[in-house]
């Protein structure tokens, strides 16, 4: 019997043995893998100026910013703090331009979870930084500055040349002749003085860097870069009249290649050429003002001799602006013939009255201008100050001057000259008319 129970008792343990080892381990849960990154970029499909991006942030619940910058501007601070802070300042600018909040324009700006665009505003052969760093919508940094950088690669060169040739060279203008080597080639032509030739650097870069200046200028003025091409690029035989130069000055004509985002794919060819110069006179202007009223100047101006002359009366906060007073002349009669009214101040051997040209507003420095004109300045310049008189008086006073130029079969000019200065109408109309209207 005992030795019955012992065999029991040895089963017994070997099945509680046997149940032990098939019984399963517990499971221990996973620990979250936590990523080794706060954002991962990806820059793809580079040319000269474009790019594809991407962002992917470790935290899909954050907002950042994502923005790209050359290299230069960003290595130009002490650290990425720094450069976070010139991002913050930034963004508070655009937020009080556009009359918001910081927080809501952040709303609109800043992104959350994965992120792909793409730039097509970049530079050919730039170094650039693609960025992103957490930011909330107080403006609170989250995260330091991940960024990854890349470069565009330069404009392929072609070697496309011009044959150029400068014709009818007068004081102020000249006719740019240009015959390209391959006649389907596009590229642009300019000139500029040797002195900004200077200023752009005074080597082949000038004619780059002048090109590009001039396509940022249309671009700020809302041309598209189609427009731009379109309108100053050339293909084939082409001739070009420039007449807003500088009498007696050293030019040179150009002409570089270019590709279809106005970038510059050639070295430049160029001629040399001088504009003609003006007939110097010695004519002189006395210049005598009599009285001023709220609206007009008395006076007259005496030239001594019968070479041809403008003058003209101006705001002298305008004539101020210049600094060169032959700028100034050169203004004043681009002005006029922009509007078709040159032949208003151009006079010859007379005495000019002061009263008839002017036209002035109420309690205004003027100024009296006084020069020679043959295509360009041939005097220098003569001026005189004056300031009209206060608006205002009695109705009771008031009385109309009328005269009556250039009268023609259809048309004519009426000047009215009122004695103080009040708002009055005015109408031309037939005699029979106005007899019908008081009949």
């Amino acid at each position: 019997m005992k030795r019955l129970l012992l065999l029991f008792n040895s089963i017994v343990a070997v099945f509680l043995l046997l149940s032990a080892c098939d019984k399963p381990e517990p499971e221990v849960p996973e620990e979250p893998v936590v990523p080794d990154y706060e954002f991962l970029l990806d820059v793809s499909d580079v040319t000269s100026t474009s790019c594809r991006f991407s962002v992917t942030p470790a935290d899909e619940a954050m907002t950042y910013v994502v923005m790209l910058v050359d290299k230069a501007s960003y290595d130009e601070y002490e650290n990425e703090f720094k450069y976070q802070d010139s991002d913050l300042e930034w963004f508070e600018r655009k937020a009080m331009e556009e009359g918001l909040t910081l927080e809501d324009w952040l709303a609109g700006f800043l992104k959350k979870g994965k992120f792909e665009g793409e730039e097509s505003g970049l530079m050919p052969g730039e170094n650039y930084y693609l960025y992103a760093y957490g930011l909330d919508y107080q403006g609170y940094f989250t995260t330091g500055v991940t960024k990854v950088e890349f470069s565009t690669p330069e404009i392929p060169m072609t070697d496309v040349s011009f044959t150029i040739e400068v014709k009818d060279i007068g004081l102020t203008s000249a006719k740019v002749d240009v015959t390209p080597s391959d006649d389907k080639a596009r590229y642009f032509v300019n000139v500029f003085s040797m002195e900004e030739y200077q200023q752009w650097g005074g080597n082949d870069d000038a004619f780059a860097a002048q090109a590009a200046a001039l396509v940022d200028y249309y671009i700020m003025m809302g041309k598209t870069l189609k427009e731009i091409v379109a309108n100053l690029g050339s293909i084939g035989h082409t001739a070009i009249p420039f007449d807003d130069l500088t009498d007696n000055t050293e030019y040179i004509a150009y002409a570089i290649g270019i590709d279809d985002n106005f970038f510059v794919n050639s070295l430049p060819s160029v001629v040399h050429f001088k504009t003609s110069e003006v007939k110097v006179s010695d004519n002189t202007f006395a210049i005598d003002i009599t009285g001023t009223t709220f609206c007009s100047v008395s006076g007259t101006v005496t030239p001594s001799n019968d070479d041809p002359f403008v003058c003209a009366i101006q705001p002298k906060a305008q004539v101020d602006l210049y600094e060169s007073e032959t700028d100034l002349m050169y203004e004043v009669v681009a002005t006029y013939d922009k509007w078709d009214a040159l032949d208003e101040i151009l006079y010859v051997g007379e005495t000019v009255d002061l009263e008839a040209i002017s036209s002035l507003e109420p309690s205004m420095d003027y100024v009296v201008l006084c020069f020679g004109w043959e295509g360009a300045p041939t005097t220098p310049l003569f001026k005189a100050e004056f300031t009209t008189d206060k608006a205002g008086g009695r109705p009771q006073q008031q009385e109309l001057k009328f005269s009556f130029t250039d009268i023609q079969h259809n048309k004519l000019t009426v000047h009215i000259t009122p004695k103080v200065g009040l708002h009055y109408f005015y109408e031309c109309i037939s005699v029979g008319e106005l007899e019908r209207r008081v009949a």
